[in-house]
């Protein structure tokens, strides 16, 4: 028996509760070797980190341009600038990291 949705019992569609990953639906998740498949994990978790350094870069430029500005009394200047280096050394990184790990898999032929 289907299960229902409402009160006035119209079925839910369950079409996809209870399937695992099959080769059906993802034709190359099957056929693929573990090695493969631990490759492109790593792939992934290259990237894993990326919010965290993004936000810490940003972080330690505002608060050492936060400090400075305490020491000199030049007002919103250094932090300012700390924030502006911060975000774009973190954008650089962020660029340099995508495309350069683009760059090296066409180097190999991947």
């Amino acid at each position: 028996m289907p299960r229902t949705g409402s009160r006035l019992g119209t079925p839910i569609p369950c079409g996809v509760w209870g399937r695992g990953l099959s080769s059906r639906r993802f034709p190359g998740f099957a056929t693929q070797s573990q090695d493969e498949k631990k490759r492109v994990e790593r792939s992934y978790l290259k990237f894993a980190s990326v919010g965290i350094q993004f936000a810490a870069a940003i972080l330690i430029f505002t608060y050492a341009g936060i400090w400075l500005d305490g020491k000199t009394g030049w007002g919103p200047l250094f932090t300012i600038l700390g924030v502006l280096l911060g975000f774009t050394g973190a954008t650089t990184s962020l660029y340099f990291k995508v495309y350069g790990q683009r760059k090296t898999q066409d180097r190999n032929g991947r």
